[in-house]
């Protein structure tokens, strides 16, 4: 493997090294302490266009994430018990991990990032035998592997400060920001986002996601569709500046319309058809009167609440 690789790994382990921190009381510089720590990742094939990514920590937390047509489903749990560079986990009924790591290589050395000090992180390349069997729900995917490729990755402790992100381009901000949400037998939230006229690719410059969460047993799923579509895909009862309101249509794998608008009686409803199917889940509605909604622009944010029976 080429450093240049070792750099592209190198956001993984930084998101679990700061994950699992546990900041120590922050000083007047707001310095903090993170743990030392360790992790193994893999990936494998799936069928019908989708590839599994696992993972799972030193403190025997484990996540697999399924991804393939405009989906991210993941599924977390703790893990089973770890000896070495083990990965065992049991996800239910649909799946299960029993699987050893075994490096190949040499392993790579990664610099802390710019907010922090101390050791470099050390990342093993290599891959992991034994058992690995899941079947999506509905049967949307399966996987079964004896070998993946993996990586082992270990850290020491970090002093780090609490650092201010980068300025971002006023293009990537959006001008509009559309929200509904529903928290009934599922938690359901929508979201459409809309970009200034600067932002690249204009085909993108409209950004849909919708997601459900839900849990089986010991198992926590959450369930995520993302699409980007054309500016068109967003339009306004009058003109924007009224902001009284705003109807969006998505592309696939969303299907139907939902349109926010205030009534004669000066409140706001949430109606249509929009709906979306989550792999191995199933249709959603994402409009209706157990909709909570809000439409947000520069000017300032109006909204309904959701309705309970």
């Amino acid at each position: 493997m080429s450093a240049r690789r070792g750099s592209r790994i190198w956001p993984a382990v930084l998101i679990a090294v700061l994950a699992l921190a546990l900041p120590a009381a922050a000083s007047a510089t707001d310095n903090y302490v993170t743990h030392a720590g360790s992790s193994t990742t893999g990936v494998a094939p799936g069928t019908n266009g989708f590839k599994l990514q696992f993972w799972e920590s030193g403190r025997r937390h484990f996540k697999l994430t399924v991804k393939g047509h405009h989906s991210k489903t993941v599924y977390q749990l703790g893990g089973g018990p770890l000896s070495g560079g083990r990965v065992s986990a049991r996800i239910g009924s649909r799946g299960i991990f029993g699987l050893r790591f075994v490096a190949v290589g040499r392993p790579k050395f990664l610099k802390p990032p710019s907010w922090c000090a101390g050791p470099p992180a050390r990342w093993q390349p290599g891959y992991l035998v034994g058992h690995l069997a899941f079947h999506g729900e509905r049967g949307y995917t399966h996987a079964r592997a004896k070998r993946v490729h993996a990586a082992r990755e270990s850290w020491s402790p970090l002093h780090c400060h609490y650092a201010r992100g980068p300025e971002r381009h006023p293009a990537k901000e959006a001008r509009l920001h559309l929200g509904a949400w529903s928290d009934g037998k599922h938690g359901i939230d929508f979201t459409a986002a809309l970009f200034h006229r600067q932002a690249r690719p204009a085909a993108g410059r409209v950004e849909f996601r919708a997601a459900v969460i839900d849990r089986s047993g010991p198992v926590a799923i959450s369930r995520e569709i993302e699409v980007a579509a054309p500016e068109g895909s967003v339009t306004f009862p009058g003109p924007p500046q009224a902001f009284e309101g705003a109807t969006v249509s998505p592309p696939a794998p969303f299907v139907g319309t939902a349109t926010f608008t205030r009534t004669r009686e000066s409140t706001f409803t949430w109606t249509g058809d929009l709906a979306v199917d989550f792999p191995g889940f199933g249709r959603i509605r994402l409009a209706g009167p157990r909709f909570g909604a809000r439409l947000c622009t520069l000017e300032g944010c109006i909204s309904r609440d959701q309705e309970h029976p």
